[in-house]
């Protein structure tokens, strides 16, 4: 929020918050990530919101589902 004044500034910014499909579909196994990737998201949509009639953009990429270490220990109930 503290940049918001600057971000006005500038017509052609364009901030990137990189969210997660567990935002939306959380895993109990996983509550802190997840919450903080709904966070993320609430703030994303927040911003836009806020900035609608300035040029900046905002964007929320989602990625899909990669082989990781968190997909690992998702499917195999061992800790992270």
């Amino acid at each position: 929020m503290a940049f918001l004044p600057q971000l006005r500034r500038s017509p052609e910014a364009t901030p990137i918050y990189v969210s997660s499909g567990l935002a939306f579909v959380p895993l109990a196994r996983f509550p802190g990530y997840c919450a903080t990737k709904a966070a993320v998201h609430s703030f994303t949509m927040s911003l836009r919101h806020q900035l609608k009639e300035t040029g900046v953009k905002i964007i929320e990429p989602i990625p899909p589902s990669v082989a990781s270490e968190l997909g690992k220990a998702s499917k195999t109930n061992e800790p992270v």
